[in-house]
């Protein structure tokens, strides 16, 4: 333990010491590679990999302590070129490996439960450091700035501020890391065979990933509210399936206890809907005498919608059907309730909109039928076989008919 820790000790007095000779912008090969040396410490125990073999087996040898990885982590704020940029506390020491922490990416879909949000928040957001490490790196007056003004904002006193401007930070390769605009932070993620993109709203503290294949094709979007890392929730998630000609066949969104399934047609019109429900019941046990009780989840359908189109794409019927809630999870499907709406085109040369008709559990209980541009008849059917028929002209209503099992009971007339 105390090897570990001296080890430790030692590799933070090498970045400092390395970064202090920085200020007098004299590099030395001594210098560089200490601090190449020292990174690769740090680098080897987050990621398995060092930047240069030579330093491997030293790297295997040293387990850094958790308090010596805390400080290396800490995020330091700098000014580089015109941008304000976060890095690391050893990315700033040794400026050459900056990017490397970061973009070996962090999105493992099997381990996807929300332990990125730790990562992301902290990479995302500005932390300040402390004073000691402050006055240790001796920051540069852009930064002793930004801390004067955070703090006369929790002190409540207004300060100035200056025309936003983009504020993008690169990597080592030259790739895209931070780019930042207002209260609006952008960060794009690379792994292998997909890329990951998180868009940040400081205003609303929500966060959305963005998942794409290797096809540069959008198969996940997630959209988080994230307070802070302790309180992160994931609000709703969309997954999306292709087809052979690259096109979205079905759609899944996730939202709290429910799921909604979307599937189109060739022609990427939405062909059919499936609502899914969370339930959870408590189960009794009976292994003792105690009173224990289990949760039991699981998803039942809600509901589905289908959706028919003649050639033109035009929608020619929708068909609701709700589905009653089971008492247990094998209980049969049972059908509550059915809505159809049927949209007939009856007069296509004269461009009328089409007759409309609309049933529940196939009684038909409005119909609307077109004679001209502006000109129609609506009938609502009610129960004990009461019917009103309205007469439009020029989309003004003119007459009201009542009936009763098609006898003319009242007539009203519009002026």
């Amino acid at each position: 333990m105390k090897k570990n820790f001296f080890a430790g000790l030692f590799l933070l007095a090498v970045l400092i010491i390395s970064g202090c000779s920085q200020k007098k912008e004299v590099q030395t090969v001594r210098n560089i590679k200490a601090q190449e040396f020292a990174f690769d410490i740090l680098y080897y125990d987050l990621t398995g990999n060092v930047l240069n073999k030579k330093n491997k087996s030293f790297a295997q040898n040293i387990k850094l302590s958790p308090e010596i990885k805390k400080i290396l982590l800490q995020k330091v704020v700098v000014n580089k070129a015109g941008y304000t940029s976060v890095l690391y506390l050893t990315e700033y020491l040794y400026p050459e490996c900056s990017g490397f922490i970061d973009s070996y990416g962090f999105y493992v879909p099997e381990a996807d439960n929300g332990r990125w949000v730790d990562k992301t928040v902290f990479q995302v957001q500005e932390n300040l450091v402390g004073s000691q490490i402050t006055e240790l790196l001796e920051l540069n007056p852009v930064v002793q700035e930004m801390l004067q003004e955070e703090e006369a904002i929790k002190e409540g006193k207004e300060v100035e501020t200056e025309v936003s401007v983009e504020k993008i930070l690169l990597d080592s390769n030259n790739r895209l890391k931070v780019m930042l605009f207002e209260k609006e932070i952008f960060i794009p993620q690379i792994k292998k065979d997909r890329r990951v993109f998180i868009h940040t709203d400081l205003k609303t503290n929500k966060v959305t990933r963005f998942f794409y294949n290797e096809s540069f094709e959008l198969y996940k979007k997630e959209v988080w509210k994230i307070p802070n890392a302790d309180e992160a929730k994931m609000l709703f998630s969309e997954e999306y399936i292709y087809g052979n000609d690259n096109s979205i066949r079905e759609k899944i969104i996730t939202e709290d206890n429910t799921v909604v399934h979307t599937w189109y047609t060739n022609e990427n019109l939405v062909e059919k809907t499936i609502v899914e429900q969370k339930k959870t019941i408590t189960i009794n046990s009976d292994k003792s005498n105690k009173d224990e009780s289990i949760e039991k989840s699981w998803f039942w359908q809600k509901s589905e919608t289908k959706w028919t189109y003649n050639s033109e794409g035009k929608i020619t019927s929708e068909i609701l059907t709700e589905y009653e809630e089971p008492e247990t999870e094998t209980n049969k499907t049972k059908t509550a309730f059915v809505k159809k709406q049927l949209f007939i085109y009856n007069n296509m040369e004269q461009e009328l909109p089409p007759d409309y008709e609309y049933y529940e559990n196939d009684v038909l209980k409005n119909q609307i039928v077109y004679s001209a541009k502006g000109n129609y008849i609506s009938k609502v059917f009610f129960d004990g076989d009461f019917a009103v028929t309205t007469y439009y002209e020029n989309n003004k209503k003119i007459k009201d008919v009542y009936s009763v099992g098609g006898i003319v009971r009242r007539v009203k007339t519009y002026e």
